[in-house]
């Protein structure tokens, strides 16, 4: 009896058992990957860094990192702060920049460098980020408009963009694809010369160097950063950029890292992840970049990190600039590699979405004297490559242990508490020529701050006249005051805002209209209303104490014709102290987690949520948000765990219903479909 019931039901067991082991794979498979995704939060981590650089204004391109623009140091943490889209003092850096390229141009007759193209390159990918013009960036002896794109590449200044090797070549294509720039008919060098360059390097068994026999991960790297557009377009990139991937996999060590003349280094391991994410391969699924033990790229770079603050050059040689820039700028590329913003170098599909405010605080009025025209002291000498490992690699093989020497040279992050978290200190070791010159820029930055204006009132008012005097200046006019529940704030303006000076009278109050429906669509929101008299015409920064806890928060504001939230920007808490940009009246909120599919009355049951930790992903999605608020992204909750659980519980009750039903049924009792 009993084997004939086996054969009549065998095949129905089987096919079910296949089912509810696929079905269990799946989801194991699926944590395995959720799991991996939640292993780093990418975006805390380059938050991180980020403040560990910043002044107590909460600028990270504030005086110290200023000082160095047109300096690899200065402009590589520049670009990465664009290409993150972190609000900050690009105006600032933008006008430092320029004077450091003007008076290039106008005191040397090789402008910028005279054997290295990169240094062009450079300039114009941090202009780029920064929300700049590098067709027309400064202007040359002659009065003539600057067009870094132009004399970096195409009509180089100093030859052929690879007269100091493969990365002029690299970079010099990596510029032109940055924003599909047209090369004009009678240019002398074209994309194809820079390709074929390249290709022409290719050492045997794939990968490239500089002047050596054996592949170097970090120079491999940069040239598929340069391949990566036409991978798809041309089969001879594409052979090479595979023999390349091939043989970068083969140098990867079982941590996951790549390494530079014989150790690991946090550098060539950016480069590496950098590559692989301008190529659109996923650091975390692909095995020819996932060791034995299960490292990836992205393990191998993290196991650099010190405490989120900054990159060692090599494990436990404590923070290092250039090591932390580097990664800074790897991190991104995979920040935005996974949530669909394009390569790290692409700027076609959209202009950075960046708000360039001025410290209310800072405003430097650089001078070319003030400019250095390097920072020799703090990075090594004869580097060829701009954005290449702490270890250079130089056309001339004689300078290389010279070269090794400038390890103690390192700028290193350290705790000031009475200052500030952290902040960046160099070397004293030595003092170069880079620090004097970032003694002037502190004197002028004094100078500036005299002119400025603090005045303490019970409202926050300014006059007509008040305004006009710093109207079309980088001056700020900063009024204290306190709301009306008596917590203190102030409101800065700053002159560059100001299109036409007008009497402007406003207070801000911890109370809205709308504070029953607010607190019903977020979490724990904390209130700020802009209660306008005759109206806030201008940009205003505000600083306002809070009772919150450090970390992010999203600032909202409610819209009551739409009768809904509207997104405004990612901001933080820091000791205590909201700071924010607004240019209108109207009720505020700060909050983590705020409804933003459902009405205030919460009559859709499952609203979709934002959540304040997914930063940037929440701020580039406006135009594509079918509920109409501005700048949201749909998410779902942020414990995968849980919602894998939940799934799980409901498929083994659907099984287990169906098993049950068939057997009431008689499916598994007889073969006649259940019939009696």
């Amino acid at each position: 009896m009993y084997l004939k019931l086996w054969k009549i039901c065998k095949k129905r067991i089987f096919i079910l058992i296949l089912a509810l082991a696929a079905m269990a794979e799946f989801f194991f498979v699926y944590s395995d990957k959720c799991n991996a995704d939640e292993k780093y939060d990418i975006g805390n981590i380059i938050d991180s860094c980020f403040n560990a650089l910043e002044d107590e204004n909460g600028y990270m391109l504030c005086d110290d990192i200023i000082s160095y623009a047109g300096g690899t140091d200065g402009d590589w943490l520049a670009f990465a702060c664009g290409r993150y889209e972190r609000a900050d003092a690009y105006d600032v850096y933008i006008g430092a920049l320029r004077d450091y390229v003007t008076s290039c141009y106008q005191k040397n007759s090789y402008a910028l460098n005279r054997n290295k193209a990169t240094e062009w390159h450079r300039i114009a990918l941090t202009v780029l980020a920064c929300g700049g013009n590098p067709e027309e960036f400064g202007n040359d002896g002659n009065g003539a408009p600057i067009n870094l794109i132009a004399d970096g590449t195409y009509n180089c200044k100093v030859g052929k963009p690879w007269k100091q090797g493969i990365n002029g070549a690299a970079y010099a294509l990596i510029t032109l694809d940055s924003k599909q720039y047209e090369i004009p008919d009678d240019a002398l060098y074209t994309r194809e010369d820079c390709i074929d360059y390249i290709l022409g390097e290719e050492l045997d068994g794939g990968g490239f160097s500089l002047g050596q026999d054996e592949a170097d991960p970090d120079v491999t790297a940069i040239a598929l950063q340069a391949l990566a557009p036409y991978y798809e377009t041309s089969e001879k990139v594409k052979q090479a950029v595979e023999r390349s991937l091939d043989r970068l996999s083969l140098l990867q060590t079982e941590q996951g890292c790549f390494a530079s003349y014989g150790e690991d280094t946090a550098e060539s391991t950016a480069q590496v992840l950098i590559a692989l994410t301008s190529l659109n391969i996923d650091a975390l699924k692909d095995e020819r970049f996932i060791t034995a033990s299960g490292n990836t790229v992205l393990d191998g770079l993290m196991s650099f990190n010190e405490n989120n603050e900054g990159f060692c050059h090599i494990h436990g040689d404590g923070i290092n600039y250039m090591a932390t820039y580097q990664s800074i700028c790897a991190l991104i590329s995979y920040f935005r590699y996974e949530n669909g913003l394009g390569r790290l170098y692409d700027f076609t599909d959209k202009n950075p979405d960046i708000s360039p405010e001025t410290p209310p605080e800072a405003s430097p009025e650089t001078s070319p004297e003030a400019k250095p025209e390097s920072s020799p002291d703090i990075k090594p000498q004869n580097t060829s490559c701009v954005q290449c490992t702490y270890n250079p690699y130089s056309e001339q093989k004689d300078n290389l242990q010279n070269n090794m020497l400038v390890k103690n040279e390192n700028l290193v992050v350290h705790k000031d508490a009475a200052v500030r978290k952290s902040s960046v200190k160099r070397n004293t070791n030595r003092k170069s020529e880079t620090q004097k010159a970032h003694k002037k820029v502190i004197t002028v930055t004094k100078i500036i701050k005299s002119k400025d204006k603090v005045i303490k009132r019970k409202e926050a008012y300014v006059t007509a006249g008040e305004l006009e005097k710093i109207a079309g200046t980088k001056h700020n006019l900063k009024i204290k005051t306190k709301t009306k529940e008596k917590i203190p704030y102030s409101v800065t303006f700053n002159g560059k805002d100001i299109t036409a000076a007008s009497d402007m009278k406003f207070y801000i109050s911890g109370k809205s209209k709308y504070e029953d429906k607010i607190k019903s669509i977020a979490e724990k929101p904390y209130i700020i209303s802009v209660v306008k008299k005759n109206g806030l015409k201008c940009k205003a920064f505000v600083e306002i104490k809070a009772d919150l806890k450090d970390g992010e928060y999203l600032l909202m504001k409610y819209d009551e014709k739409e009768d809904k939230p509207v997104f405004i920007n990612k901001i933080s808490s820091d000791n205590k102290i909201l700071r924010f940009v607004i240019d209108s009246g109207g009720d505020y909120f700060v909050t983590k987690r705020v409804k933003i599919n459902a009405a205030p009355d919460n009559s859709i049951s499952v609203p979709s949520e934002v959540d304040g930790g997914i930063s940037e992903t929440a701020e580039s999605q406006s135009k594509e948000d079918a509920s109409g608020v501005s700048a949201q992204v749909f998410v779902p909750p942020k414990n995968n765990n849980i919602f894998i659980a939940i799934i799980c519980t409901l498929c083994i009750c659907a099984a287990s219903a169906a098993i049950y039903i068939g057997w009431r049924k008689g499916i598994f009792r007889s073969g006649n479909g259940g019939k009696k």
